[in-house]
């Protein structure tokens, strides 16, 4: 399907592999759990004013596809065992399921462009610090 929403990423946890999906699933999920629209909370963590709750939703959401047995608190220690990890992890998603401007009209990016362009698109509340 053209222009679908699907930015897929891998990272590690404990030794294993996690596959994080963010969709249109990974969104109605995370909309279910925060009890708000997706799309404003998002706003808020890029902006920086959205909680570590919301933070935490969000990466619950976006295991559910091929982990459905993590829980919130899964997710957490996910975060808290490695910040750094999944901002990257989380950034690679977001740069996978928006489209990029840049494609649309047709120019040619650079890797650094488009790493800059996926770290812009990321919530503020999940790059590392």
């Amino acid at each position: 399907m053209a222009g679908s929403l699907k930015g897929e990423v891998r990272l590690t946890f404990e030794g294993k592999p996690l596959t994080l999906v963010l969709d249109f699933n990974a969104l109605c999920a995370f909309e279910g759990e925060v009890g708000e629209n997706a799309q404003t909370r998002l706003d808020r963590l890029e902006k920086g004013s959205g909680s570590l709750s919301d933070m935490r939703a969000l990466l619950w959401a976006m295991m559910q596809t091929h982990h459905s047995d993590m829980t919130l608190i899964d997710a957490g220690r996910v975060i808290g065992e490695g910040m750094s990890e999944v901002s990257a992890a989380l950034a690679s998603a977001f740069a996978a399921a928006m489209p990029d401007e840049g494609k649309r009209r047709g120019k040619k990016q650079t890797a650094t462009t488009k790493a800059n362009k996926a770290k812009a698109r990321t919530p503020k509340t999940l790059r590392g610090r």
